[in-house]
């Protein structure tokens, strides 16, 4: 592609040099036919004024001779007028011919700035391809970096989004009294009543289960959190893990 932009540039600059030779000869060939008219001019002038002089020396020998007068001829003036006809009717063709050569070069001109106008466009549509081009390979080389896995973070976006709609949900409703806590209610109203009680409050209380330290990875910990605790214990080849796997990485660490 960039060959043959590269021969049309170099098609259309040996043409505009072409065209401006031409330009150049055509005006010196009009200059020289001008010169040459004008010296026709002259030459025809020369000769008009010869041509009377030699015919009124013949018109004179004729008159001392006794000779009838010969017909009146014309005379210098207007010789003069008829040759500079003649070079009046020549220079308006000449002037004819230079008005078309000179609209001929005009037209190669047109054509030179038309198809300039035509390569500049091409070269500002190459350069915007060129940039789409390059934005399109950055992207691929974003899009494969292997350090980047889409699944992970779709998991991340995905949880995160759990995490907001789980803060979001309403609290539960007030549980009823019934079963083990309708059972709970007997014990503490027959102890106001100073019976002795069947069952003791601990044994209806189950144990609570324990809760991990805070400190410590667990359930309750975003990805993004173990992540940045698995980074700050230098573990590595943890980004592309689950949240169940990497929390057990760091359990085992």
């Amino acid at each position: 592609m960039a060959k043959s932009k590269k021969s049309k540039k170099d098609a259309k600059a040996k043409q505009a040099d072409q065209a401006k030779k031409a330009e150049v000869k055509a005006k010196a060939k009009a200059a020289a036919k001008l010169a040459a008219l004008v010296d026709d001019a002259k030459k025809a002038a020369k000769v008009a004024a010869k041509a009377q002089k030699d015919a009124d020396k013949a018109q004179a020998k004729a008159v001392a001779a006794g000779a009838p007068a010969p017909k009146a001829k014309p005379s210098e003036a207007e010789l003069l007028q008829l040759a500079l006809r003649s070079t009046e009717a020549k220079l308006t063709d000449a002037e004819r011919k230079v008005e078309a050569l000179e609209q001929q070069v005009a037209d190669f001109r047109k054509r030179d700035e038309q198809e300039l106008e035509e390569v500049v466009a091409d070269a500002v549509v190459d350069a915007a391809v060129a940039a789409t081009v390059e934005e399109a390979v950055i992207e691929a080389e974003l899009a494969a970096d292997p350090a980047i896995d889409p699944a992970a973070e779709a998991e991340v976006i995905a949880e995160e989004l759990d995490e907001i709609v789980a803060e979001a949900e309403v609290a539960p409703e007030e549980p009823s009294h019934e079963g083990e806590a309708a059972e709970a209610a007997a014990v503490f109203a027959s102890a106001d009543a100073g019976a002795e009680p069947t069952v003791t409050p601990s044994e209806l209380t189950p144990p609570l289960p324990e809760q991990p330290a805070d400190d410590e990875p667990n359930e309750s910990w975003t990805l993004l959190r173990l992540r940045a605790a698995a980074k700050q214990r230098g573990l590595t080849g943890t980004s592309n893990l689950p949240k169940a796997a990497l929390l057990e990485r760091l359990r085992a660490s």
